[in-house]
């Protein structure tokens, strides 16, 4: 049935399916990224919320291009990346402050009180950003290159078959490769069937 809502076929809620997949995979590998940074270099920077937007709108397009419905989606899951990689962030932080991991999974309570505070007002601009770039990116869709095609008037350089110039060698006059022509030899450059005039004994005179 080809009627108006009625649930899409098959092979679309597949397609839908493995973006968002892909999509939630992409979102939760930056926020490890966005941790793994924060550990390394003892800082939380917001700016990685830029890379987890267009990690997860290429994702998502890459399996829906164009579709609506998918972009909004990706930008969802930008925002719950760059959430997920903030909490993470913090606790990286914690295990590079030489806290334990099990310490650390015991008092989830004190990151979830200072979360609110490590976002700030600038993080959310960021987050924002991101769901802009999930949203843009998942909807134009990764871009291809195409090859440029050649006019069907502008034969290709070096193509087989075309004409080109005749080569001779020697002096002007010689036949072809610099040989010696005779007065009955036709030269090739005059084209086929042409043949130099024949001479023509002298008349005798009269009696």
């Amino acid at each position: 049935m080809t009627a108006y809502g009625t649930a899409p076929p098959p092979a679309r809620r597949r397609g839908t399916g493995m973006a968002l997949l892909a999509g939630l995979g992409a979102a939760v590998a930056g926020a490890f990224v966005w941790g793994l940074i924060a550990y390394l270099t003892k800082h939380q920077f917001s700016l990685v919320a830029v890379l987890v937007g267009v990690a997860v709108g290429y994702a998502v397009g890459r399996f829906r291009p164009g579709d609506v419905t998918a972009a909004v989606a990706s930008g969802v899951l930008a925002l719950l990346g760059c959430a997920l990689g903030t909490f993470l962030a913090l606790v990286f932080a914690a295990l590079g402050a030489g806290i334990g991991l099990g310490e650390v999974l015991g008092h989830l309570n004190v990151i979830v009180s200072v979360y609110p505070g490590s976002v700030g007002a600038l993080g959310v601009v960021f987050w924002l950003l991101a769901a802009f770039l999930g949203f843009r990116t998942a909807l134009s869709g990764p871009r291809r290159r195409s090859a440029r095609p050649i006019p069907p008037d502008q034969p290709a350089s070096g193509s087989y078959g075309t004409a080109g110039p005749q080569l001779s060698f020697g002096p002007p006059g010689s036949g072809r490769y610099g040989f010696p022509r005779t007065p009955s030899q036709p030269d090739p450059a005059d084209g086929p069937g042409l043949a130099p005039p024949q001479n023509s004994p002298p008349d005798r005179p009269e009696r």
